[in-house]
């Protein structure tokens, strides 16, 4: 069963939590107390609440003397609400990828905290950098939106801009198959830009271990089911919707997502969305069969 953000919980301005620090990061060393106070919500998915924290005055003084002058810093928390056992295995692999995957192009984790709450409710925050650019799918909206003002097909990227992103993409992506995995859900909402304007993937709640050997029927139907939930259908891979066995599912499940997004980053959608409305149309991954948004 799949486990909603409880909308009711939302926590309040003001609010304050304690995360500890991931490995050697940015913000101290592995175990090191991070206080944060709550600011505003910035995002709201269909298992996560993403909000706008900056660390308190008393935890920057503890920390690093040095620091404590320094103007204070924001981050992004996401709240995960579970349920069920299943929610708490993925946010736990979500933690473990990050500890796995440092990479440059690939969005750190900053420090992490979990507690269990009545009702076998298991409450995570996750402490990520605050990515005040946006990311890969922001830019593309916002060159969809002046497209149809100008009435005139505007890229979000130059050629030379798309290749110089799409590379550093590619590399965060190698870090995660380096590490024997695949990201399964690769797609412009999930690439997010730093400070410094570099391309990082996100999102590793998705992973999992590659490959993926495909026996039977019913190995065939659990990889369908587990697609479903695990990777957005414009931009997943044809053997996630349909799978011949036997067979091994690995790493060209990403490649085919990559190139997606390379299309999109050109021509503002999915190459398998259609029409003004940008329709998903599952034949259309099936047959291999797109057309160019000019």
């Amino acid at each position: 069963m799949g486990n909603k953000a409880n909308k009711s919980a939302t926590i309040k301005k003001g609010t304050t939590a304690t995360v500890n620090a991931i490995g050697e990061s940015q913000i101290g060393q592995e175990g090191d107390e991070i206080e944060i106070k709550y600011s505003s919500i910035i995002g709201e998915g269909g298992f996560s609440t993403v909000y706008k924290v900056k660390e308190t005055k008393s935890s920057r003084n503890r920390r690093n003397t040095s620091q404590s002058k320094s103007p204070k810093k924001s981050y992004a928390i996401k709240r995960m609400i579970c349920k069920d056992d299943e929610w708490i295995i993925r946010c736990e692999e979500e933690i473990k990828m990050h500890r796995i995957c440092v990479h440059t192009n690939v969005l750190p984790l900053l420090a992490c905290f979990s507690v269990r709450k009545p009702r076998g409710i298991t409450e995570y925050l996750l402490m990520l950098p605050l990515c005040s650019r946006g990311g890969l799918q922001d830019s593309i909206d916002c060159a969809n939106n002046v497209s149809i003002k100008r009435n005139q097909k505007i890229s979000a990227f130059t050629e030379s801009e798309c290749l110089s992103i799409f590379s550093s993409i590619c590399k965060g992506v190698k870090a995660l198959h380096s590490a024997g995995f695949t990201h399964r859900d690769l797609k412009p909402a999930n690439i997010l830009f730093s400070t410094d304007n570099i391309p990082m993937v996100m999102d590793l709640g998705s992973c999992a271990k590659t490959p993926i050997f495909i026996e039977t029927s019913r190995d065939a139907d659990l990889l369908y089911d587990t697609a479903s939930v695990h990777s957005t259908p414009s931009y997943r891979a044809p053997e996630l919707f349909m799978t011949a066995y036997p067979c091994d599912i690995g790493v060209g499940t990403d490649v085919w997502s990559l190139g997606c997004i390379l299309y999109a980053m050109l021509f503002g959608r999915s190459p398998f969305e259609f029409g003004q409305g940008g329709s998903f149309e599952r034949l259309a991954v099936m047959v291999r069969s797109f057309y160019l948004h000019f």
